[in-house]
């Protein structure tokens, strides 16, 4: 059954069945709205015991709202696929006129409190083995939201000490920290200007990760220098290199040509590169041998030759064999008649001396 089809109905059929299938039907959770976040929150809240069933939940939006219960509960997580976004309440107010002609951030689509607050339930999770990370084509990395998940990811990774696996779903350009949103509260911004870890950027937050052993994203159109310092790490092992994804589909390798501009660069840093080779699938050029030109006498002219040599086969007769020594000895071009002077082409035709 569909995973957005699925009801909790069915776990009422009788007890069997809910004993077997409970810890199933909570194993992997995918939100969709904050709505379904508040009904989960207040699901767990009411049966304390689902939550320790919980091992993967996927976030498909950025909201405050029963997020930061469901992941303060959820103590058992190992995988956590989220979506960088400017906010749920900022796409409403993106495609709504009235706040278009509105001002401030509102005005912009961005929701700051669904961020800020996005943000902070991130802090509650309390370890991961991998993290996924995905945005739409119509996302930039230098847009105010965006950037500030990403900041606030690369805090929060620093108390992730088992994480093994990141994919970033995109080409991951920004190594330094940027200025990013402002907390709205005062006692945030007390909190904040004590702690040490807030300006963090995610790739020196990855090259830090006491366990890391993989990191896939897309491969950069042109240099830049965030996977170089990921591959600082000295328990790093792989960085692959996946195709661009494609909605419903998982990722998949992509072959990468070492023409590319930015595999060029990489090949300058023997660590970048090494991990580049131990987990991306990198065509190999083979070189050809040249082929040989044999000049014709007194025309000026040249043909081509097959490098390998040519077997003739030995005549079944002495007779025969006299034959084929005469025709190679003697073996020269003639123009053909067919050839007509500023109209078409002058052929060459291989003949036999009489």
């Amino acid at each position: 059954m569909c995973a957005r089809t699925a009801s909790w109905h069915h776990l009422l059929t009788c007890k069997l069945i809910y004993r077997v299938a409970a810890p199933l039907f909570y194993r992997t959770i995918t939100l969709h709205s904050p709505p379904q976040t508040a009904s989960l929150a207040a699901t767990l809240r009411a049966n304390c015991g689902l939550a320790s069933w919980v091992r993967s939940i996927t976030l498909e939006g950025v909201w405050m709202v029963g997020l930061d219960d469901v992941l303060g509960r959820c103590t058992s997580v190992q995988s956590l696929d989220l979506v960088l976004d400017d906010g749920w309440l900022g796409k409403e107010c993106a495609n709504s006129t009235k706040f278009m002609h509105g001002a401030g951030i509102l005005a912009r689509g961005i929701n700051a409190n669904e961020v800020l607050g996005f943000c902070d339930a991130l802090g509650r999770v309390r370890d991961l083995k991998t993290l996924t990370i995905r945005k739409e084509n119509s996302t930039y990395l230098t847009q105010l939201g965006p950037r500030t998940i990403l900041q606030s990811i690369g805090k929060h990774m620093m108390q992730w000490k088992r994480l093994e696996h990141v994919e970033l779903a995109f080409r991951y350009t920004n190594a330094q920290p940027l200025p990013i949103m402002v907390p709205s509260s005062p006692q945030s911004l007390v909190d904040d200007e004590h702690s040490d870890e807030t300006c963090i950027s995610l790739s020196a937050a990855l090259a830090q990760a006491p366990k890391l052993r993989t990191v896939s994203t897309v491969m950069p159109a042109i240099w830049n220098d965030a996977l170089l310092q990921i591959s600082a790490n000295p328990a790093l092992q792989q960085i692959r290199f996946t195709a661009p994804p494609t909605p419903g589909a998982p990722a998949s390798l992509q072959c990468v040509f070492p023409t590319a501009l930015y595999f060029k660069e990489a090949s300058k840093h023997p660590r970048l590169i090494e991990l580049i080779l131990a987990g991306s699938s990198v065509m190999t050029l083979e070189a050809t041998s040249p082929i040989p030109l044999v000049a014709v006498a007194g025309r000026g002219r040249a043909k081509t030759v097959d490098s390998a040599p040519h077997v003739v086969p030995p005549p079944s007769n002495g007779a025969g064999a006299r034959e084929v020594a005469v025709e190679m000895e003697s073996e020269v071009l003639q123009p053909s008649k067919e050839a007509v002077v500023g109209r078409t082409k002058v052929g060459m035709r291989r003949s036999s001396a009489a």
